[in-house]
Order: structure tokens, then sequence, then C-alpha cells
């Protein structure tokens, strides 16, 4: 399974929002338990940084979505889950990237983490209403859920 991380400073020095977890070029990992080691391994070496901009990441899998060979013994979907501790940096082209992801085999979970103004998050969950890019293209349909951490802890 591919893992990627965005908003971290790696060891270099460099600020990515688009970068694999397991600090190698293919973001591949075996099973959970290699996504888990992925992340534990990123987790020590780097640094949380904003500010946050989530389009990166969310074209990234939507070209792996649509760059997928779908045959009858092989469908793919793809379930990208963003956590996150704040605010959108660049809610415009997240939108348009979540628009453009509705159009392929593609779910986005966001869970929010700690306190933060998580208003742009509950925007890109477009309950009731499809999300439209700037250039007014509307979604295919509500492929973003957004949960609270804290408030779904409460409900296990």
């Amino acid at each position: 399974y591919p893992a990627l991380g965005f908003g971290g400073k790696l060891p270099s020095g460099e600020v990515s929002h688009n970068f694999c977890l397991n600090g190698q070029v293919d973001p591949h990992c075996q099973g959970v338990e290699g996504i888990i080691a992925a992340y534990q391994q990123a987790l020590s070496v780097v640094r949380l940084a904003g500010p946050t901009y989530m389009a990166p990441v969310i074209s990234h899998v939507r070209q792996l979505a649509s760059g997928a060979v779908l045959c009858r013994e092989n469908v793919f979907f793809n379930i990208l889950m963003i956590l996150t501790d704040g605010a959108i940096t660049d809610l415009d082209a997240t939108i348009s990237e979540v628009v453009a992801a509705s159009f392929e085999p593609v779910a986005i979970i966001i869970v929010g983490i700690g306190e933060a103004d998580f208003g742009s998050m509950e925007a890109l969950d477009s309950d009731g209403q499809l999300l439209r890019d700037r250039s007014g293209r509307v979604a295919a349909g509500d492929c973003v859920q957004f949960v609270r951490f804290e408030k779904a802890k409460g409900q296990s």
C-alpha cells in the first residue's frame, strides 16, 4: 500500500507536501504493518511543518487511481486517509483536486486531531451538496468524509 506524508520538514531540510513515509522513492509498504512501521520511522526523522497544503498528496493518489489497470479479476479502489491538526492553506487547489478525484475510484477520509478550526475540512465533506471548483466543475459524488478524532474516539 502507498503511504504518503505532507507538511513535513525532511532530514534534508526541505519542507515537502508530498513525500513517501518510508523514505524511499516508491511509497508502497507491505500491508498495514508496513504502513505503521513507515509512519513510526517518519515520525523519528521528519518534523511537522506548515503550512498545510493537501492538494499535492490528493493529486498523487488521484493519479495513482487513474493509472490503475482494471480487469475483471482486479478492481482497485483507493482510500486516502489524511490525519491533520489544522486548517488547509491551499483550499481552492484542494477543492479542485477533490473534485477531480471524485471521478476516480477514490475515497478520502480526513481525521481532524486536536482542537483546531476544522471549518475547511467540514467544507470538503460536502454533505448536502456536491463540491464545485473555481472553474465550475462539479464533483461526481461526495468522496470526502471528515471526522474529528476526539468525537470518534468516544464512540468506540
